[in-house]
């Protein structure tokens, strides 16, 4: 936008009725933050800001009490601080208003708020001693440390908590009580609810159905039902409850074991709430425990450096910061937190450069030892928990682990992996449960264009598992069935860090634990991920990055020779392979949940002591996916559904490290 005459203002906080406003004006030869009440009362200025007429640029306006800062660049460039002050006086909001005055045509675009949450909405609740922060309706009892209603009537009872709330992931576990004299006992679990449940969802476990229904201007809309989904009396079930704007989902499944998606629907209209409650039936015994909602929590994250680049300290929102120590190497070999007045300290050796070679944690969650065995070629060969507890072994095809067995006590688990023979980056395409491979079974992941597992499937195409990743492989959603494949397609390990083939990396941090052993291939600072570009690039060994795009076609080729090698022409697979590739990758690159490029067959021979061999072919489209899989004499095609919902990142990282918007990755990382 441009100024040729008079002036533009951008008013942030604008109180109807003859309140006071502040706002941002725009001048062709400066900017100004201003405050009015009678007359404009100017609270900061800059002369070396001027506007240039036809020319676009990004603005960035934060408020905070009585603190405002302008950000401004020309389109597409970084922000620089132009305005701040101190002295803001008006705190209150019911407007936004973009003003032109005089003889001005200005042009706006891509404007959005974004309205910073000052408490966390997060909590977790076991019912251990009490209700806590939940109200309640009847009677309830918590003496065996979950809530249950202790006399069922005529009405809904239930337990109710304050908390505002929009998108984030709502779980918890129910059980149905055979002690219900309910012709059709049920448990309702309701979020976004209406300070008067005017608004709300409403998941309803039934013992013969569920059914999910929205609450609109207290009517009442069914979205969906099935018969299938019971609920048997005295048996508990985990549920989780995904809300991402117009969009809900619902996974649930036995208490422990693996859930499965019963409900994914769109265009919701009760977007927002003030309340969670969850409801017992009429004559129904319900039980309710673990009930957690977990939102994208206002970020304040300051971050402190040492010279050579290397994260020495790291604070996130309340929690205690985090310190960190590295040797000469540049390899950290100490991390330190202080909870409750006591200080934990884990403490990691290496061998072979920078593997790992055992963490130590006095952290009373997670396994307070960790030791791993490298070949000489620096493979993973073992891993084991503890003192004994259990050990994994590796076995591999070439880099790649197509087996691992883990036995703990005298039980043993087993599972073999399937990879495409081309792709660079997240090569697994399937896994198969068990010993025994040519019995196991079978499990499909439809991955982005980074490699990432977004989708994991069946062999009757049901949703098993969900995965949603930040862009430096932080996850922000996860449900249904868990797995080792992670961030890339890279194995996670019991730490949480990733395991890639020359280094560790801590998504969490959004760095490597360890220097590039290739020097600086991706720049300067050599801790950094894909020299701070996650969408473009992705880095398949922990060494030198790859273009997302590049890698995406190299698979499209060889998916594309392996299917004409079976039964189509050439022509018409390279298409389809490039059409896939290129639109898996694009709309990856933009944040979408596609789901990579074509068909490929992955060969899985079998080592000695297995016996056999097992061949699995897939092939995973963008969008919507076609999974082949090849067992003995059964060839079996079916549509996978399309990865359509995406990961929206709940901080603005155009600025980085600012309170309530910081960016995962700032400059120096």
């Amino acid at each position: 936008m441009g100024v040729v005459t008079g002036h533009l203002d951008v008013c942030t906080r604008y109180q109807s009725g003859g309140g006071g406003r502040s706002f941002l004006r725009i001048l062709s030869n400066q900017l100004q933050i201003i405050e009015y009440y009678s007359s404009d009362d100017v609270l900061d200025s800059n002369t070396n800001a001027t506007t240039t007429a036809d020319t676009w640029y990004d603005v960035y306006i934060r408020t905070e009490g009585s603190h405002m800062e302008v950000w401004r660049a020309l389109q597409g460039e970084p922000l620089e601080k132009v305005l701040e002050t101190d002295d803001v006086s008006t705190t209150q909001c019911n407007n936004l208003v973009l003003t032109s005055w005089y003889d001005n045509q200005p042009s706006f675009d891509n404007v959005r708020v974004l309205k910073a949450r000052s408490t966390a909405s997060s909590f977790s609740d076991d019912f251990s001693g009490g209700l806590g922060d939940w109200s309640q309706a009847g009677s309830w009892s918590t003496t065996n440390d979950f809530a249950e209603n202790t006399n069922p009537s005529s009405s809904w009872q239930y337990i109710l908590r304050d908390q505002a709330h929009t998108d984030g992931v709502f779980r918890c576990t129910y059980t149905l009580d055979s002690r219900s004299t309910a012709g059709t006992p049920y448990a309702l679990i309701e979020v976004r609810g209406a300070t008067d449940f005017s608004d709300l969802l409403r998941i309803g476990f039934y013992d013969e159905f569920a059914r999910v229904y929205e609450r609109l201007d207290s009517t009442n809309y069914q979205l969906a039902q099935d018969t299938n989904v019971d609920s048997a009396l005295d048996q508990a079930y985990d549920v989780t409850v995904v809300l991402e704007g117009d969009h809900i989902e619902v996974w649930r499944g036995v208490a422990g074991g693996t859930q499965t998606r019963i409900f994914a629907e769109d265009g919701l209209n009760v977007l927002e709430g003030e309340r969670v409650r969850l409801v017992a039936g009429p004559y129904t015994y319900a039980i309710f425990d673990d009930a957690a909602l977990e939102v994208p929590d206002p970020d304040i994250v300051a971050y402190e450096y040492n010279g050579s680049n290397e994260l020495t300290k790291a604070t996130h929102n309340a929690e205690p910061e985090v310190s960190f120590v590295y040797d000469a190497l540049g390899r950290m070999i100490t991390l330190q937190q202080t909870l409750d007045q006591t200080t934990y300290t884990s403490t990691i050796q290496y061998r072979y450069g920078g593997k790992q070679y055992q963490m130590f944690r006095d952290h009373p969650a997670g396994d307070a030892l960790i030791t791993y065995v490298h070949n000489h070629d620096g493979r993973l060969r073992s891993e084991t928990l503890g003192f004994g507890a259990s050990t994994t072994e590796f076995h591999y095809s070439g880099t790649r682990i197509f087996y691992e067995e883990t036995v703990a006590g005298e039980t043993t688990k087993g599972m073999s992996y399937v990879h495409h023979p081309m792709w660079p980056i997240g090569t697994v395409l399937a896994d198969i449960a068990g010993t025994d491979p040519s019995t196991g079974d079978y499990r499909y992941y439809a991955r982005d264009a980074h490699g990432s597992p977004r989708g994991v499937y069946d062999d009757a195409v049901a949703l098993l598992a969900r995965q949603d990743y930040l862009p430096y492989g932080q996850f922000c959603l996860a449900a249904g069935a868990a797995t080792n494949i992670g961030f890339t397609g890279q194995r996670r390990a019991p730490s949480g860090m990733y395991q890639f083939p020359l280094r560790d990396y801590d998504a969490g941090l959004s760095r490597w634990t360890t220097r590039d052993p290739l020097g600086m291939a991706d720049g300067l600072n050599m801790h950094a991920y894909a020299g701070g570009n996650p969408a473009s690039y992705a880095d398949p060994e922990g060494g030198s990055a790859v273009a997302v795009i590049g890698a995406a076609v190299l698979g499209a080729f060889g998916g594309a020779a392996t299917q004409y090698a079976q039964e189509c022409s050439w022509l018409s697979t390279l298409a389809g392979g490039l059409l896939g590739a290129g639109t898996g990758a694009a709309t990856a690159v933009a944040g979408l949940a596609a789901a990579g490029a074509l068909a490929a067959e992955g060969t899985l021979s079998a080592v000695a002591g297995f016996g056999g061999s097992v061949t699995a072919g897939i092939a995973i489209g963008a969008g919507e996916g076609y999974f082949t899989k090849i067992k003995g004499d059964s060839h079996r095609l079916f549509l996978a559904p399309a990865l359509d919902r995406v990961c929206v990142p709940y901080h603005d990282g155009s600025i980085a490290g600012k309170k309530g918007i910081a960016n995962p990755e700032d400059s120096r990382r």
